[in-house]
């Protein structure tokens, strides 16, 4: 029995699995009350035909790249391993990789690594393959344990800051491999979470709305107009922040908050630089800010419903333009936005055929399933993510939303045709390892050279 509906095809498959190992078997699906659960109790055919989750690497992300040139170029790197100390790079190896790659190379090599990489090439140290997440290029946390009065002490694992924000918060009680323990500390300095015993209660992050700048100086990505809408993706940055928890124990709730026993400010922040695509409309302009918020969460949900990608890996939220540039004429905005520092344009797919499309018509659905269930006097529900707004601001985000439905119903053109970089067509997967490369196993003290047929 599965309570909760699987967020992706991968993780469906994975538990039909498990059913099947000792023989043949059913897995009974019990659907949530939330707005995914919701939507594949109308369309339970979407669990079966939504595809697998694409690996993405968006290789022109400039931290990306520096520490691939760390991996490469580094005291002890690719190169030195494979051709010794005065190794160079063959012209044709050369010829295939990207210019700007090829610079950070060179940069790591003479020691004039740019002042923008710097944090991340200490952050690397003399372990650059085992310091970052495969694509995650912020800061990365260890996980310690620590028991008895301090005297046992056991490394749990690596978070990446994005997870120390979400999950591992100072109080909050996080699970590893099914235990609970109470996140003790949070080192910005030492890159550390301190973790205790604790019972199995249930904790959720007090976070604070994020605050967004959109950058369509730097020019634009992508983008279409339809009538009044304008929808587009830019670089922007973020600011994320925790003001503490609330904390369920049986039916009980309190709310904790920050400066605390376990973090000393009034929030814990994360700053980082990334893309997202913002949608542009009068109507915002008219409506409040938590109209927008759940606006945006409702969308963010059809996104993840719609699109195969892990919920950690793309966030929503809303701001107001500070600078406005044609074809902007509205200064509120909602949008969808990658969580990785630097991007992987994960939210670039909104500019395959009829995505966005889509995801306007499902989030329809979400704010009208959960309308149904609300009475007139219903005003709150102890609920996160969309449910949990009033029923009025509900009612205002449906609203808004049929207005952007309409008008992208309306004949589209291209932001600046002329200027605009081509959304990721579906089908981009460059190839990482082909046949005949060389590669190295590295397995604590040991170096074996692979070479791949």
């Amino acid at each position: 029995m599965q309570v909760g509906v699987p967020r992706s095809t991968a993780a469906l498959l994975q538990r039909l699995g498990r059913v099947g190992r000792a023989g043949p078997g059913t897995l009974l699906v019990v659907l949530d009350d939330g707005p995914y659960g919701r939507l594949i109790g109308q369309r339970p055919d979407a669990l079966f035909t939504r595809p697998l989750e694409d690996t993405t690497i968006y290789l022109d992300n400039r931290r990306i790249q520096y520490i691939h040139a760390m991996c490469l170029a580094g005291p002890g790197g690719e190169g030195e391993t494979l051709g010794g100390p005065d190794w160079t790079m063959d012209d044709a190896v050369r010829a295939t990789l990207p210019a700007e790659f090829l610079e950070l190379v060179a940069a790591e090599q003479t020691g004039q690594v740019p002042a923008d990489l710097q944090t991340l090439k200490s952050d690397g140290g003399h372990d650059p393959w085992h310091s970052f997440p495969l694509r995650d290029t912020g800061t990365s946390f260890k996980a310690e344990l620590r028991a008895m009065g301090d005297a046992h002490r056991e490394l749990l694992g690596s978070l990446t800051y994005a997870q120390v924000l979400h999950e591992a918060y100072p109080g909050a009680v996080c699970y590893y491999q099914g235990r609970p323990y109470r996140v003790r500390q949070v080192s910005l300095d030492r890159r550390q979470v301190v973790v205790g015993h604790e019972k199995g209660y249930v904790t959720r992050p007090l976070l604070v709305p994020p605050m967004i700048y959109p950058n369509t100086a730097a020019g634009w990505l992508g983008g279409m107009t339809h009538g009044g809408l304008v929808a587009g993706e830019v670089d922007m940055q973020v600011t994320e922040s925790v003001q503490g928890w609330v904390e369920f124990r049986g039916r009980g709730r309190t709310e904790h908050r920050y400066p605390s026993e376990y973090w000393h400010r009034d929030a814990l922040r994360r700053n980082f630089f990334t893309t997202g695509v913002c949608l542009w409309h009068p109507a915002l302009d008219e409506r409040e800010a938590k109209t927008a918020l759940c606006l945006a969460a409702a969308l963010h949900e059809a996104f993840l419903a719609e699109v195969p990608t892990d919920t950690g890996d793309v966030s929503a939220g809303t701001g107001v333009m500070r600078d406005l540039r044609p074809p902007v004429t509205s200064t509120r905005f909602i949008t969808i936005y990658d969580n990785t520092y630097g991007s992987l344009r994960l939210t670039a797919r909104l500019f395959q055929p009829d995505v966005l499309g889509r995801c306007l018509t499902a989030a329809q659905i979400i704010l009208a399933n959960g309308l149904e269930e609300r009475d007139a006097d219903d005003d709150i529900r102890e609920a996160a993510g969309v449910y949990g707004y009033p029923t009025e601001v509900l009612r205002r985000a449906a609203d808004v939303l049929g207005q952007l439905v309409t008008e992208w119903g309306r004949p589209g053109r291209a932001i600046h045709e002329g200027d605009a970089v081509a959304p990721l067509p579906a089908t981009n997967r460059p190839l990482v390892i082909r046949p005949g490369d060389t590669g190295i196993l590295m397995i604590r003290a040991l170096t074996v050279p692979l070479d791949f047929i």
